[in-house]
């Protein structure tokens, strides 16, 4: 009885000492947990799961991303907002969670202008991205390829909907390069920073022939390239590189010259023409004035006309016209001084343009990826895609659900969107429309032979 007693009172001693073989657990903290990762001089969300995401993009993408400058508009407050269909997606997203009471799509966002180089730079992560300046980059398209080492993407909104192409100069109205070339020994300039990326080029197929390219082409970077002159963009100093004879090719997205094309009276027709040199001096001055106006076009009753005028033509001045990222004038010359032998590559894709991408591991993907699913079946879906931008709706873009049009009002069209047809498919479609040279109109078909050389 006396040695059962000793040994009660001892007991508590052996387990300060560390000997009992299952001591007490310590308890979970129940203080503050992030919902978003932090990010330097930028308050965190304090509502538990509700994050806060920072997301940044440039303004030299349109119908993507771009914004109204004066004197295009007469609200003081128009240009305090980046515009564009990756802002729309993103803020409808946030406000269908309150709408509908849907936890996933619970998010605070604030859209902040970065340089697109602060998301991705020459074939690597970009700086502002990297060391956490902002949460992610909005309206990128999801390549194969290098990105994804540094990189994670939300899913896509839309189908594979940006397909690549090349593009060379003309030669007397003939591609220097034509739509058979299998590249091999030709120098091909890349967009720095842009997809397509570089890399991507290798595994891409000749759309005339249905062939690999040939792998002993040379491909460099628009950032490694000297050019004469001034430019506005990374896709500017790719194009002068391309015209100024420093390379054979331009590996680019497919509707780049239709993005950067400044004088169209009719949005909805990619094959017309206006350059810089038809407009009249009353155009150009109106064109100064934030209005619209293009030799021999009543513009009066042509609102996407006055539109995209307002927004992309501001400024123009006797001598040029530049939007901010791109010169007008520069492009203008497409279906005169150069033109795609390459239209519709997708092999390059591993899905259509993301809501954002985001450092990898930093789980805001996930985030946006939560809310996307349920989303992306709503009317307000449907709303976002509908929204004209400069000309251009995403209803033929994105990934449909019950609220759109039929599928068979869904389908491209070689007048409004040659560069999502594969360029031995514009043969046909040309052919139909009874045009003969597709390369005055920007677009060379697999019929349209190399010229002389220059």
């Amino acid at each position: 009885m006396l040695l059962a007693q000793f040994l009660s009172l001892l007991m508590p001693f052996v387990h300060a000492f560390g000997s009992d073989p299952n001591p007490p657990q310590p308890q979970p903290s129940k203080g503050w947990v992030p919902n978003e990762p932090p990010i330097p001089g930028v308050m965190p969300s304090t509502i538990p799961g509700r994050p806060k995401l920072l997301v940044a993009m440039d303004i030299t993408y349109p119908p993507y991303a771009y914004i109204e400058t004066p004197p295009a508009h007469a609200e003081p407050t128009r240009d305090e907002e980046v515009r564009g269909v990756g802002a729309d997606m993103i803020k409808a997203m946030a406000k269908f969670g309150e709408a509908h009471n849907v936890d996933a799509c619970k998010f605070d966002v604030d859209i902040i202008q970065a340089d697109w180089s602060q998301c991705w730079g020459d074939n690597y992560i970009g700086e502002g991205l990297s060391l956490g300046a902002f949460h992610a980059c909005m309206t990128y398209t999801h390549p194969y390829g290098v990105r994804n080492r540094f990189l994670e993407f939300s899913n896509s909104w839309a189908t594979k909907n940006k397909p690549s192409g090349l593009i060379t100069r003309l030669v007397d109205g003939k591609p220097f390069i034509d739509g058979w070339s299998d590249l091999a020994g030709k120098i091909i300039v890349d967009v720095t920073g842009w997809a397509p990326t570089a890399d991507t080029l290798y595994w891409s197929k000749n759309q005339c022939s249905g062939n690999a390219f040939a792998g002993n082409f040379t491909i460099i970077g628009s950032a490694d390239i000297e050019v004469e002159g001034e430019y506005a963009g990374a896709n500017d100093k790719a194009l002068m590189a391309l015209l100024q004879r420093k390379a054979d090719a331009a590996w680019i997205y497919a509707d780049q010259a239709d993005n950067y094309n400044c004088y169209k009276s009719d949005p909805h027709d990619a094959l017309e023409r206006v350059r810089y040199e038809d407009l009249s001096d009353e155009a150009r001055q109106e064109g100064e004035e934030g209005k619209a106006g293009v030799t021999g076009v009543d513009t009066s009753e042509t609102t996407m006309y006055e539109e995209k005028w307002d927004v992309i033509a501001h400024g123009t001045t006797s001598k040029k016209k530049v939007q901010e990222g791109w010169s007008c004038e520069l492009w203008s010359k497409f279906g005169e001084k150069f033109a795609y032998i390459q239209t519709g590559v997708y092999e390059w894709l591993q899905n259509g343009t993301t809501v954002a991408f985001a450092k990898k591991g930093s789980g805001v993907t996930k985030i946006l990826d939560a809310c996307l699913t349920e989303f992306m079946e709503s009317e307000e879906f449907y709303d976002v895609c509908a929204t004209d931008h400069m000309g251009h709706s995403q209803l033929k873009t994105c990934v449909p659900n019950k609220f759109f049009p039929p599928k068979e009002e869904l389908q491209f069209q070689a007048k409004q969107e040659p560069w999502m047809l594969k360029t031995d498919g514009l043969t046909d479609e040309f052919t139909k429309m009874g045009i003969t040279d597709g390369c005055q109109h920007g677009y060379c078909t697999c019929m349209d032979r190399a010229g002389r050389r220059s």
